[in-house]
């Protein structure tokens, strides 16, 4: 009888252990849907910031400003934004 007992117990460990990892997968597959949607949307605003860069840019002649070197001596223009919304302001 006891081999019965020892095979049910086994059983109920290993039902146990593998709705502890279906549980994990989950959690896991809800992690990396989050990951790649903050990827997705910083995606875009790296976009939206490299187009409003250009556009600052072109519309400045860039003799005239001092924070804007000739194309030659750099290359590219560098403007440092804060990456943190709440650090603005």
């Amino acid at each position: 009888m006891s081999s019965i007992k020892e095979y049910n117990t086994k059983l109920r460990s290993l039902k146990n252990t593998q709705k502890i990892t279906r549980t994990m997968k989950m959690v896991a597959a809800s992690k990396l849907r989050k990951a790649q949607e903050a990827q997705g949307k910083a995606k875009s605003y790296a976009q939206r910031i490299t187009e409003m860069t250009a556009r600052i840019t072109a519309s400045v002649h860039s003799a005239l400003h001092p924070l804007l070197p000739p194309i030659a001596a750099c290359a590219g223009p560098l403007i440092i934004t804060p990456t943190n919304k709440y650090s603005v302001g």
